[in-house]
This record gives C-alpha cells, sequence and structure tokens, in this order.
C-alpha cells in the first residue's frame, strides 16, 4: 500500500522537477528536490527488494548521488567566469566525495550492525535466565504474567494481554491486560465459535497477523483489536491460554529473532504449565492424605470417648450433642480425607433431585418452584454422593430462608451447549435458588473452605459445602455461588453429559 502511493508521486515529481527549469526561470531548489526525490527513489526500491545491489554498489550509489548534488550546486552558484576552475577541481573533489561517503557508509552500517547485534545478544541473555526463572513457579497466574511482563520489557509491543480458559463459565479469564479493550476481548472470545481459537487448535502455532491476507476474516479481527501476534500456551495437549501482543500501527514490521523466540516461549511455558499441575496434583495427594491420616487417628482417638460420653450421660442433653457434633465432625473428615470410589449409574438429573427433596424436612411455609426440562439425557453420576450433594444444598437454602418473608426453593435444569468448539461435552445445568438471607461479600471466596462455617453454634462443621465441591469436582463437573445479602443465594452446577469410569469427560 505505501508503495503503491509513494512511487507514482515520486516519479511525478521526478518529472516536473526535471522539466520545469527548461520552461521558466529555476533556483537550486529545483535541482536539490530533482536529487532527493531521485534518492528516495532509489533507496524505496532498496528497501522494498524491488532493486538489489551487492554489497560494494549499495554503499557507492549513495555517495556518487551525494558527489552529482555537490557538484551540480556548486556549478549553480558559481560565476561563469570561475566556472573553468571549478572544472579542474571538481574531479578530484568528486573523488574525495566519493571515498568519503563509500568509507562513511561502510561504517555507519557496521556500526548499526553491532549495535542491533549487541542488542540481540542482551536478549538472547534475558531469555535464558527468564526461560530457567519460569520453571521454578508454582503457580500458574504468577508465571503468565511473569511472562506478559517479560514481552513488554523486551520486546517492540504496546500491548500485551494474557487469557486463560480454565473454566467453562466464563469462557476465558484475564490474567493480564495491557493496553487491549475489554470489548474487543469480549467480541473475539466469547461465544461458541471464535475462528481465532478455532486456528489455534488446528495449527497449534503462533497466529502472525502480518502472514494473513488483506482481506481474511482473521487478519480483519486482528486489526480491529491492534494485535499483531497471537501465541498459544498448551497442557495436556489442551488450549490453555493465548498471549496477545500488538501496537497501535496498522502495519509493522515483526523480525523472525522474535517469532523463534516467541515460539521457545510457548513451549517452555507449557512444560511450565504441565509441571506447575504436576506439582499441585502431587501437593493436594500429600495433603489429602496426611489430613487422611490425622482423621483415621482422630476418629480412633475419639470414638471410644464419644460412645462412653453417650452411654454414661444420657441425662445431659448438651453433652450428648456435643458428642454427636465430634461424631460428624470425625467422619466428615474421613469423608473428605478418603473419599469414597465413584460408582457410576446412569441417572435422570430431574428424578435424582426429587429423590433428595423426599429426604429433606421442607417446612410447610417453603414454596419448591420446579423448573425442570423434560428431555434431559441420563447422565453417569454416583447417585449416593450426588444425592448428599443436592440434600447438603436444599438444607442450607431452608435453613437460609427462615427468617425471610418469602420463602421460594426454585430448581431448574436444562442442557448447556459448549461456550466454545473447543469443548467436545455438552453439560447438565442445574440451578438451586433460594430468598434467603443470602451470603456476605467478603465470605463467597470461602464458601468451599474446609472448616469454613458461620452456623457453629447451630453444629455446622464447615465441611458440608467441602464435600459438596469435592464430590462435583470428582464427576468432572463445576460448582459457583452468585448471592447478595437480603437477596438470596444462587447456587449453579454443570455436569459433563459424558463421564468415564475414573470421572473424566470423555472424547
Amino acid at each position: 500500500e505505501i508503495l503503491l502511493i509513494l512511487f507514482p508521486l515520486v516519479f511525478v515529481g521526478i518529472l516536473f522537477s526535471f522539466i520545469l527549469p527548461f520552461w521558466s526561470s529555476y533556483s537550486p531548489i529545483f535541482l536539490a528536490s530533482y536529487l532527493i526525490l531521485v534518492g528516495i527513489f532509489c533507496y524505496s526500491a532498496i528497501r522494498f527488494h524491488l532493486l538489489y545491489l551487492k554489497h560494494p554498489i549499495q554503499y557507492i550509489v549513495p555517495s556518487l548521488t551525494l558527489a552529482i548534488f555537490f557538484l551540480l550546486v556548486a556549478f549553480l552558484l558559481t560565476p561563469l567566469q570561475f566556472q573553468k576552475h571549478l572544472v579542474v577541481l571538481s574531479i578530484p573533489a568528486f573523488v574525495f566525495t566519493v571515498l568519503s561517503g563509500y568509507i562513511l557508509a561502510i561504517y555507519s552500517d557496521k556500526l548499526i550492525r553491532l549495535v542491533s547485534e549487541d542488542k540481540e545478544q542482551q536478549l538472547e541473555k534475558q531469555f535464558e535466565q527468564f526461560s530457567t526463572e519460569i520453571l521454578r513457579f508454582i503457580d500458574h497466574r504468577s508465571l503468565l504474567k511473569a511472562v506478559g511482563e517479560f514481552c513488554l520489557n523486551n520486546f517492540d509491543f504496546k500491548k500485551c494481554c494474557i487469557l486463560t480458559f480454565e473454566y467453562d463459565v466464563p469462557p476465558y479469564q484475564v490474567v493480564l491486560e495491557h493496553g487491549f479493550s475489554l470489548d474487543d476481548l469480549e467480541k473475539n472470545f466469547h461465544g461458541v465459535h471464535s475462528p481465532i481459537l478455532e486456528f489455534l487448535e488446528k495449527e497449534k502455532t503462533i497466529l502472525n497477523k502480518f502472514e494473513l491476507p488483506d482481506e481474511s476474516l482473521l487478519f480483519n479481527l486482528l486489526d480491529e483489536m491492534r494485535a499483531y501476534l497471537v501465541v498459544p500456551f498448551w497442557r495436556k495437549d489442551e488450549l490453555f491460554g493465548v498471549l496477545l501482543l500488538g501496537g497501535t500501527r496498522r502495519y509493522t514490521r515483526i523480525h523472525p529473532r522474535q517469532i523463534r523466540l516467541l515460539k521457545l516461549m510457548s513451549t517452555q511455558v507449557t512444560i511450565a504449565l504441565e509441571n506447575i499441575q504436576t506439582i499441585q496434583q502431587t501437593l493436594q495427594a500429600q495433603k489429602m492424605a496426611e489430613l487422611g491420616m490425622v482423621a483415621s487417628q482422630l476418629a480412633h482417638d475419639f470414638q471410644s470417648f464419644i460412645t462412653i460420653v453417650k452411654l454414661e450421660n444420657q441425662d445431659n442433653e448438651r453433652l450428648k450433642q456435643q458428642a454427636q457434633y465430634m461424631e460428624k465432625l470425625v467422619q466428615d473428615l474421613l469423608n473428605y480425607a478418603r473419599p469414597q470410589e465413584l460408582r457410576l449409574t446412569p441417572v435422570n438429573v430431574n428424578h435424582l433431585i426429587d429423590m433428595s427433596l423426599d429426604l429433606v424436612d421442607l417446612p410447610p411455609d417453603v414454596l419448591v418452584e420446579k423448573h425442570y426440562t423434560d428431555n434431559l439425557p441420563e447422565i453417569p453420576l454416583d447417585i449416593g454422593q450426588m444425592r448428599r450433594v443436592f440434600v447438603n444444598l436444599f438444607e442450607n437454602s431452608i435453613r437460609a430462608m427462615r427468617d425471610s418473608a418469602t420463602k421460594r426453593l426454585k430448581i431448574t435444569t436444562r442442557p448447556l451447549r459448549p461456550l466454545a468448539k473447543r469443548q467436545r461435552s455438552p453439560w447438565v445445568y442445574i440451578e438451586i435458588l433460594d430468598e434467603g438471607e443470602g451470603i456476605p461479600q467478603e465470605f463467597l471466596d470461602k464458601i468451599f473452605n474446609p472448616f469454613f462455617t458461620t452456623h457453629k453454634n447451630e453444629g455446622g462443621n464447615g465441611m458440608g459445602l467441602a464435600i459438596v465441591k469435592q464430590i462435583i469436582t470428582r464427576h468432572n463437573g463445576f460448582i459457583d455461588v452468585t448471592s447478595k445479602p437480603g437477596k438470596g443465594t444462587i447456587f449453579n452446577i454443570r455436569l459433563p453429559y459424558k463421564v468415564t469410569g475414573e470421572g473424566r469427560v470423555a472424547s
């Protein structure tokens, strides 16, 4: 596009400045403009590889142009009677100017190359240091933030953004955002089909805007965001996240070395992410094993004591309640630390919810609304454990509505299609809504943590929702909660249609 505009204008300018002196009076400015335009024309032809000059010639051409320019200006400015002397002097002056320009061009080029090579060496050194550091991270968000900061500090990009795809709702999470519009991210990464993500999953390589045809859909999408490169990050052969790099220009040159380093970085980040996942799984397994040992020891030490207390203090109601509380706590600890193996049976979620409601002591003033989708398929679930999930959530909702003016428990089930093409399995969506007291904002991030409870005086031990989340996670599902004090609470559960015997989503 630049050449289409530049070359016709320069050509017309050269023609104009060359012909005009023959038709009217002229000054050295016209001659200078002619030579300047010729220089621009030649430089542009060389710069855009329309004209190829070998090593010595490429330095002589600008020197010759400069020498001719000086001589012509000198002739124009010198009175006529002195021009014959200038002719004699012009030969050594011409040779001196050409040689000086040639030597100056060579050393200038060497200096530029030296500075460029030094900068590249510094980048290589910093990249080697960074490659060592990323293997030390044990948290993927900290790792990805470090990647984004390294790109901003060491590459010539003004904009940087990192998205991850850990969960299905929402379809992406923003880890780092610098310069990109959140509306553009929403437009290009939210929805069932994202052309950018589909390209990355198919080609499994960096998406470079400047390797795409100008009229292509991907080029236009990246151009709207002013994104130059989209670098994918993988974990266990699944697209885990993307790095977007860009700037304010529509066209720019991406050095091949940058592409090479970014490809290497993508590979190293993939390895680091897999290491982090392995470390976290190992730590979780160790933590659960240690918790299981503690729970077993507690169960052994307390069970005899609890039995004696219950037998010998039957008249002391308060002591019996405390003994029952301790017994339930130890049992919940055992269930959490050593979860039972999943026994999957195809079941209709609507029927399972109805079975769970039958086990709950529903007050007569609680209105239960059922909004079931009738054509839900049967999905493999552990009936006993999932029944415990629903009973626990229903009891929490009933307890939250004790002092509410309206007591409505609304249960909704429906199929939920994947929010991105890369997710092959659709979901069964279950929503449990109550119009109770709600959960304070500062507690929302803690309610699934073991031992966290706001109802300790009522016998709560803080293990109920922790076990609920554990059961749903083992079914490869998701649970989250939204709530406002005084407005009620909504628990959202998503379970995959197909689950293998080990609790993994089938392809």
